[in-house]
């Protein structure tokens, strides 16, 4: 049996893009929930829809977000889920050999063996999640262009070297999702505390967040 609800709402971009002129502050509060309901669904529930494109993301009157269309979505191991919280833990306080060994365990391989190409592309994914911990700074803007292209392009390089052989699938749909949402950041430059988002996830155990 398939079954539908009728849902009132608008296209995500197109609100944004309202506020992006009009609203910056709710524009960050709508962004800063996009970005805690993906974190929720990967470190939390093991279960993350996988196609957040914007036609697949609707906000009603009231700023609630709606996801629509689960045709795609993947999910988690506890062991990739405990892995992936590991890393980033590991990123905060830039433990390189943690990063690495929980990477091996998990599966992700290089064709010398040695980390150094992964650790460059951890670095260009969780970065700027780093610094904001690190160095918080709310007039801050994200990356620009051509900043991004100099990550990327010292990224490419790497995997000149030195090619990733293996990746596991999850990671895979993964990056396609955060690649998808950092887009969204990238574009609208919103004014997002991401500090206190990502601490609130590492600074509690992390299969009790439900009840925190």
């Amino acid at each position: 049996m398939l079954t539908t609800e009728f849902v009132h709402g608008r296209k995500l971009t197109t609100v944004l893009d309202e506020l992006h002129h009009t609203d910056p502050e709710r524009l960050g509060g709508v962004l800063h929930r996009l970005l805690d309901a993906w974190f929720s669904q990967v470190l939390h529930g093991g279960l993350f829809h996988a196609d957040p494109h914007p036609g697949n993301i609707m906000l009603t009157d009231d700023d609630t977000l709606v996801l629509l269309d689960f045709g795609c979505a993947q999910r988690l191991s506890d062991t990739a889920r405990r892995g992936y919280f590991r890393v980033l833990q590991a990123c905060v306080v830039d433990d390189k050999q943690v990063i690495a060994d929980t990477l091996a365990t998990m599966g992700f391989t290089t064709r010398s063996g040695n980390p150094d190409t992964l650790l460059a592309f951890v670095s260009a994914v969780l970065d700027q999640v780093r610094n904001a911990i690190i160095y918080p700074d709310p007039n801050k803007g994200w990356p620009s262009p051509e900043e991004m292209m100099q990550q990327v392009s010292h990224l490419l390089g790497r995997l000149q070297q030195d090619p990733v052989d293996t990746l596991p699938g999850d990671f895979i749909m993964l990056a396609r999702v955060f690649g998808t949402l950092g887009g969204f950041f990238l574009h609208y430059q919103p004014k997002v505390d991401i500090a206190a988002l990502v601490l609130g996830y590492l600074t509690r155990p992390l299969d009790n967040q439900q009840a925190a």
